[in-house]
């Protein structure tokens, strides 16, 4: 009887060891993004890309051995296909690989770059004048002074200067937004390759 709640007692408490080392010393479930800031708001989209790129890139600093140790697999790799004791079996395997090798280091090179492009909002100027009032006289107000019948405020008109940089840069978010989802999907294409 005692032998019996010893035993049960031994495995209560070694599940309450596991739950507590693998939550606190252990976070192996979480994912630490480099390129978010704390303390600042997210959207969910950003927050999802931004994970799959920062798995990717910890995979290949981790498993690879980061650019150094990728280009040195894609070397060994080319000369062992060069080598011409391999048989043709080997060569289709090994040359699959390679093509892996150098699509993971274009990724990772991309991104890379990814995390020093510039916000869209910073490539361009901002105008110095954004709204016009009901006057065409420019202002930087976005709201009238005066409320209209309803009792609510009504919007300034932009300025022509202001909607074309509005466009430039909802043009190039859109180009941004393209590109990671690109990527996104090559990563997702080759992630039968990303293991150890």
């Amino acid at each position: 009887m005692i032998y019996r709640i010893l035993h049960e007692l031994k495995y209560y408490i070694r599940g309450w060891f596991r739950r507590i080392f693998y939550q606190w010393f252990s976070p192996h479930k979480l994912v630490a993004i480099r390129s978010m800031k704390r303390s600042q708001y997210w959207d969910v989209d950003t927050m999802l890309i931004d994970a799959v790129f920062q798995i990717f890139r910890n995979f290949v600093d981790r498993e690879m051995g980061g650019l150094s140790g990728i280009q040195a697999s894609i070397d060994h790799l080319s000369k062992s296909l060069s080598n011409n004791q391999t048989y043709e079996e080997e060569k289709a395997i090994i040359s699959s690989q390679l093509e892996m090798e150098k699509r993971v280091r274009g990724i990772y090179e991309w991104c890379l770059l990814r995390d020093h492009r510039m916000d869209p909002d910073d490539v361009y100027p901002e105008p110095s004048v954004l709204y016009l009032n009901d006057d065409g006289n420019p202002t930087n107000r976005m709201m009238a002074a005066e409320k209209t019948d309803s009792n609510t405020f009504r919007m300034n008109k932009c300025s022509p200067e202001y909607a074309e940089y509005l466009e430039k840069v909802t043009d190039l978010e859109e180009q941004y937004y393209k590109e990671d989802t690109e990527k996104a999907q090559e990563i997702l294409s080759i992630r039968a390759f990303l293991w150890t």
